[in-house]
């Protein structure tokens, strides 16, 4: 392999690495393109030594966020009720959806109408989701069921 030819690898390999780490913040599309430019731009002017620092930075540092969030438990402290937490886009529902075959437990800080009144009503509670193979909340899946649902569509 020519030199010429390993520092090509060496780029895009790099370039590849920070390119996924990107997609895993979630970010705006306008943002997350505009990083992604950003980084092609610098990978093009730097030696390739710095691009692997760059994208090997990246790693670690994302890493170490994605650890700390676990370990103070704020990645969970985000949400006010599960419904957040397990909801998804469902491209073959055309609705939102809950992930399939998921299950929290999770202490709410108080109900919906607490958000609607200035008066302290709010009691925490325990809340259990559980989610069956096709996106809906039931405590058993579907096909164990023995009944029946007919639905008129307008």
């Amino acid at each position: 392999m020519s030199p010429n030819s390993r520092r090509r690898w060496i780029y895009a390999v790099s370039y590849v690495v920070v390119f996924h780490v990107l997609l895993a913040y979630g970010l705006p599309a306008a943002v997350f393109w505009g990083l992604a430019l950003l980084a092609g731009v610098a990978f093009y002017r730097i030696q390739p030594a710095d691009a692997v620092a760059v994208a090997g930075s990246l790693v670690l540092v994302t890493l170490a966020y994605s650890l700390a969030l676990k370990v103070t438990g704020i990645a969970d402290a985000i949400y006010y009720r599960p419904d957040e937490k397990l909801s998804i886009c469902s491209d073959v529902h055309g609705h939102n959806a809950y992930i399939p075959g998921a299950s929290v437990d999770m202490l709410m800080p108080h109900g919906d109408l607490q958000s609607m009144t200035t008066v302290k009503i709010g009691v925490p509670h325990q809340v259990t989701y559980r989610i069956d193979s096709y996106g809906f909340r039931n405590d058993a899946t579907i096909a164990a069921r023995n009944t029946c649902s007919w639905g008129i569509r307008s």
